[in-house]
């Protein structure tokens, strides 16, 4: 193994750290003030590049200006495609976050009756995740019927009405609702 191979492993393990701890470091690179695409990751992989292009050239063409020259082109090939893939992570786009106020408008049903003054329990999908809410209406709810939510009281707490086929129908055209 020569010399250019163990940079290459080296800088592979030094790639593994940071990206293990990459919370740690990143900070420590925020503090330095460098250039959002100059970070630990694309320095080791520029070096692991550079080490396994100039190993593989030196050990079949056997001189090292060649060897350091082609390394040098692999260590910057490497290292700017690591910055792409960097950059390309730091800018995509995500989902919003899910909000307890996002259940207003959510159909759900009733688990446990609910009443002008007793407070039942809904259940309202959110996220892919069922939630158990206690929910509160103006009229009496059985258990089983579908409800919509109206208004979120708090994380916990709806409003709810019954869910009727006037929500799941628009009126027609020309008819007073």
């Amino acid at each position: 193994m020569n010399g250019f191979f163990v940079v290459a492993l080296v800088a592979l393990g030094v790639l593994l750290v940071a990206l293990v701890l990459d919370d740690v470091l990143d900070g420590l690179t925020d503090a330095l003030g460098g250039p959002d695409w100059l970070s630990l990751p694309v320095l080791a992989a520029v070096a692991a590049g550079f080490g396994l292009v100039a190993g593989a050239v030196e050990g079949t063409t056997g001189p090292t200006l060649p060897a350091l020259l082609a390394g040098g082109a692999g260590g910057v090939g490497t290292g700017w495609l690591t910055a792409r893939f960097v950059a390309a992570a730091v800018r995509m786009p995500t989902d919003p976050p899910i909000r307890h106020t996002d259940l207003a408008g959510r159909a759900g049903r009733v688990v446990t009756a609910v009443a002008p003054r007793q407070p039942g329990e809904v259940l309202v999908a959110l996220g892919g995740v069922r939630h158990k809410l206690r929910a509160t209406a103006g009229e009496t709810i059985a258990v089983g019927e579908e409800i919509v939510v109206v208004e979120v009281t708090s994380p916990t707490t709806v409003v709810v009405t019954p869910l009727g086929l006037d929500e799941l129908t628009p009126p027609s055209p020309g008819r007073d609702h």
